[in-house]
């Protein structure tokens, strides 16, 4: 008798596990045809100079020299020997002041 109740219940559920399955199936192609928006393609060849044209208008004046993002040991973490000393324990560190100070605003109000 126990058999005979797992086989009902173990059918029970694939039959609750199908008629999830076509449920969701069947809702995701509803809304797949409600959103579906066309987008027509169109392969057209570049013109000559028209891609290095557009690249001018997006970019600017970007050259390929420059790197495109700022890093940290451009401005910190910068170990030079120097041979003069300054107080308060910043020996070593003249070169990585004078970015500091290069970067930060300089003016000074007159009040």
């Amino acid at each position: 008798m126990v058999s005979k109740s797992r086989w009902k219940l173990l059918a029970m559920l694939a039959l609750v596990l199908v008629v999830m399955v076509w449920y969701s199936i069947s809702r995701e192609d509803r809304y797949i045809e409600l959103f579906y928006f066309p987008i027509p393609e169109k392969k057209e060849p570049c013109l000559q100079g028209e891609a290095e044209s557009k690249a001018s208008k997006l970019f600017g004046n970007y050259s390929r020299d420059q790197p495109i993002f700022l890093r940290l040991e451009d401005y910190f973490w910068v170990k030079t020997p120097s041979a003069y000393e300054l107080p308060y324990g910043t020996k070593g560190s003249e070169d990585l002041l004078l970015r500091v100070l290069a970067i930060t605003s300089s003016s000074i109000p007159k009040n």
